[in-house]
């Protein structure tokens, strides 16, 4: 979910597979994935567990069979913040029904199946919605501006400038502050 209209075309994308649902029962018309773990996706998920009560009352659906998975190939989730933070935002959505599959990287994609290996096993779940939030990074015009990147990010000081550079500041994709403390 890139913009506006993308993210639009989700919310109808989703509406259309409940309404579906009550026509054919296709469990997968309720199951919804968001491919990757960064602030998009925990965002993403916030706002669909916030309005998810709504939309099970207004599509008549069964709560129990709406499904949401969040996918995410690192080993941890939301490592910017502190361990306690980040467990914090996590607990939440989990308690919301999110399941979290972590350490868990995607090996196909196609219309309707998401495709992950977990251990040694390849592994499917079958959804009607599937959301990619992942590989997000700045902007190419920030490198080719001749800024100095780190994974496509400038490592600004604390109060979001660049280094050496207090009349510039660089802030969103395109930004990372460390932290002193955790040095993350």
């Amino acid at each position: 979910i890139v913009d506006i209209p993308s993210a639009v075309a989700v919310k109808e994308h989703m509406h259309r597979q409940f309404a579906e649902y009550q026509n054919t029962g296709d469990a997968s018309l309720l199951s919804l994935v968001v491919c990757g773990a960064g602030f998009t996706s925990i965002e993403y998920l916030g706002e669909l567990t916030q309005q998810m009560p709504k939309l099970i009352k207004e599509y008549n659906l069964p709560a129990d069979k709406v499904q949401l998975t969040c996918i995410e190939a690192m080993p941890t989730l939301l490592p910017m913040f502190t361990e306690r933070l980040s467990n914090y935002g996590i607990q939440k959505l989990k308690d919301r029904g999110v399941r979290f599959l972590v350490g868990t990287p995607i090996k196909e994609l196609t219309a309707d199946t998401v495709v992950y290996q977990e251990n040694e096993e390849l592994k499917t779940i079958q959804a009607k919605t599937i959301v990619w939030t992942t590989g997000v990074k700045g902007s190419s015009v920030v490198g080719a501006s001749g800024f100095e990147e780190r994974r496509g990010r400038v490592m600004v000081e604390s109060d979001l400038t660049e280094p050496g550079y207090p009349e510039i500041f660089i802030i969103g994709d395109c930004s990372a502050v460390m932290d002193p403390v955790s040095n993350r």
